[in-house]
């Protein structure tokens, strides 16, 4: 009866972790900032939410859970339909002639800067508030756990 409860459970798993579109290994392990001194934004697979959340490094130590941008993290994590990059695309002004004032995410400067609009087309990295931009891509807004 054991061997055939330990079967099941492995099967259970791996129906889990298909659903779930998740690569196992990597993507499971926690957080880890490891224990250096430095702050090198980098991006980690959150677990409990099911998507890619970026956090500041310190250079040394950690885990595999660690990649340098969020397009790599959700290539590792996600299934391909379930990927959705924004934090690391070019700004894109778009097509049409009015000036809305935005926010767009630069991952070389780890900073949020201004962006204006055009009204359509353009793409996903694009915020209301430099606020809400630094928490969807910043590792310099994550709660410390």
């Amino acid at each position: 009866m054991r061997p055939q409860a330990f079967i099941g459970a492995f099967v259970f798993t791996l129906v889990l972790r298909q659903a779930a579109g998740i690569k196992w290994s990597r993507c499971f392990r926690p957080k880890a900032v490891g224990n250096c001194q430095n702050k090198v934004p980098v991006w980690y697979y959150d677990f409990w939410s099911f998507r890619c959340k970026g956090f500041l490094y310190s250079g040394c130590g950690g885990n595999s859970n660690r990649f340098p941008t969020e397009e790599e993290c959700q290539k590792s994590c996600l299934r391909k339909s379930k990927r959705k990059e924004v934090c690391s695309l070019k700004p894109n002004t778009g097509k049409c002639k009015a000036a809305i004032p935005l926010w767009y995410y630069d991952p070389e400067l780890d900073e949020c800067r201004g962006l204006i609009y055009g009204g359509c087309k353009g793409n996903a990295n694009r915020f209301e508030t430099c606020l809400k931009c630094m928490k969807r891509c910043s590792g310099k807004f994550l709660f410390s756990a």
